[in-house]
């Protein structure tokens, strides 16, 4: 694991930078930097690239992977603004009417940009908004290559938290094939393994309610990476006709995990074969015996209070969704709700100074929306559901101390309803 993310590259061929001159009529202006590529070479240059993986469309021409072309818009409108989604299609459309005249239209060619927005103070930027638009190398590879691929690396983009679209066209013929072999399998079915590496300095940390302004625009979020895999799943088994073991095979056959100070930032993912097992770097030390289904910890913040990273939490909503997984398949109608226990291991002298109540608070409180959640998700589908989720704390002493708050993990050896948080 650390050699491949080690050896994450994103190699940039070409790049352009400049700035709106209006927003309601967009016009490019661009800057002079000697050296650089004007518009009119970057654009040109990018195309010849794009047209040289097209292929000539004959039959039997392969046809590789589309360059990843990133354009970044720095300004003071959110996502959702129709005015920088329009700034946004301006830029593709320099593309678009290149490849025109050249007798290949943008949308046949399967092109997708990636839009990396940088929302900034009035005033920090220029005019009506910086742009930057940079080509970066693909593999020579065909998509459809992926979709026996059972390992992949993918580099994260530091700007914003997002997958570049190129990822994601890897991405997602890779999950398709993963259920593909998971349908087909009769002796065993496979697992996906996948999961966020971090560097310390993109690890942002959340308090309850909450989120550390110092680093959250470097953060690799843990939801993006969730949505993109969850959708990769259901929308391969939805085209085969299979929609519902859709649950089955999030709950038990689909594993997250957190990689802590990794050289880079980005995101991994491994299918396994029945019985094969991922020998995994940067993760919290595992319960030697146990089979450990999700990992996190908890830092000591500003003040001391407890946080949790951005990778924790969500190593903590993988727990809970593995939890509810797990109960929705027991019988559950008659029986009492379901008690969750949470574990906290402290000093000897975190028992009385209030350190035990503050992470037994933190964890109980993110757990508790975290199973909300996904209980939300499953209501009117999943059938025999709990009638509540009990959540107790209770503290266990540590002579050792920490350098953390604590870690926590949750195991299948000590029962599919407890959850641990440890030294």
């Amino acid at each position: 694991m650390k050699d491949r993310i080690r050896d994450l590259r994103d190699g940039e061929l070409l790049k352009w930078e400049g700035h709106f001159a209006d927003r309601s009529q967009p016009a490019l202006v661009e800057k002079q930097i000697p050296g650089w590529l004007n518009q009119a070479e970057m654009v040109g240059g990018a195309v010849d690239l794009i047209l040289a993986r097209a292929g000539d469309g004959s039959p039997g021409s392969r046809v590789l992977q589309m360059p990843d072309i990133r354009v970044r818009i720095t300004s003071d409108l959110d996502e959702s603004s129709e005015v920088l989604n329009g700034m946004f299609e301006h830029v593709e459309k320099l593309f678009r009417d290149e490849l025109r005249p050249r007798g290949r239209e943008l949308e046949d060619l399967g092109l997708n940009f990636t839009r990396e927005i940088v929302a900034v103070r009035v005033g920090s930027f220029s005019h009506q908004g910086d742009v930057r638009i940079s080509v970066h190398e693909t593999p020579e590879r065909a998509l459809v290559d992926y979709w026996k691929e059972k390992q992949l690396t993918e580099r994260a983009i530091s700007t914003m938290p997002v997958l570049a679209e190129a990822a994601r066209e890897r991405i997602m013929p890779m999950l398709d094939g993963f259920v593909e072999s998971w349908i087909n399998s009769k002796n065993g079915k496979p697992k996906l393994e996948y999961g966020i590496a971090a560097t310390p300095s993109s690890e942002s940390t959340f308090t309850t309610g909450a989120v550390s302004a110092s680093s959250v625009s470097s953060v690799f979020h843990v939801r993006v990476v969730r949505r993109l895999v969850w959708m990769g799943i259901s929308g391969a088994l939805t085209r085969r006709g299979e929609a519902d073991l859709a649950g089955t095979i999030w709950a038990k056959y689909v594993h997250f995990t957190p990689y802590y100070d990794a050289p880079k930032a980005g995101v991994v993912f491994d299918v396994l074969e029945h019985g094969q097992k991922l020998k995994a770097k940067y993760t919290a030390d595992e319960v030697e015996g146990e089979e450990v289904v999700a990992r996190g910890r908890v830092e000591a913040g500003q003040g001391g209070v407890p946080v949790l990273s951005s990778v924790d939490s969500g190593a903590l909503a993988g727990a809970a969704q593995e939890l509810v997984g797990r109960v929705s398949r027991e019988p559950n109608t008659g029986f009492e709700g379901v008690g969750v226990l949470v574990v906290v291991q402290v000093s000897a002298a975190g028992v009385v100074d209030g350190s035990f109540r503050a992470i037994a608070g933190l964890i109980r409180g993110e757990l508790s929306r975290a199973i909300e959640g996904v209980v939300g998700v499953l209501a009117g589908r999943a059938g025999d559901l709990p009638v509540a989720w009990n959540i107790s704390a209770v503290p266990v002493e540590d002579a050792g101390g920490c350098g953390v708050a604590g870690r926590w993990w949750w195991s299948r050896g000590r029962g599919s309803r407890w959850i641990i948080i440890g030294r």
